[in-house]
């Protein structure tokens, strides 16, 4: 009896302590860093072909749009409070659009 209560004891201290480890690990293995991400995007930024971007938008500007798109994200509820309910599989209320060329569509019934 006193074994299990030291086992489970010692799981859960070492589930707590691993926790805040881990998210410090995060902020200090990947720290903010604009200016590595401007010349990421200055070098990857065109979506359309391989190419550097031409002309880079200000970079207070690129800035100010992240922090806003983190400042919407954070006023999002958590996926598990969602309120809105999710429709049903195979209930015909989400359909999704075909893919050129008519790949991976079945064909309609006779």
């Amino acid at each position: 009896m006193i074994r299990r209560l030291w086992v489970v004891s010692v799981l859960a201290g070492t589930a707590l302590f691993a926790v805040p480890v881990t998210v410090v690990g995060v902020h200090v293995a990947h720290p903010r860093n604009e200016s590595g991400y401007l010349v990421h995007l200055e070098q990857y930024g065109d979506r359309q072909n391989d190419r550097p971007l031409a002309l880079m938008p200000p970079t207070a500007d690129l800035v100010a749009e992240g922090d806003a798109a983190c400042d919407w994200l954070r006023e999002q509820p958590y996926a598990l409070w969602r309120h809105a309910a999710r429709p049903a599989i195979g209930d015909g209320s989400r359909v999704d659009p075909p893919l050129p060329g008519g790949v991976g569509t079945t064909p309609a019934p006779p």
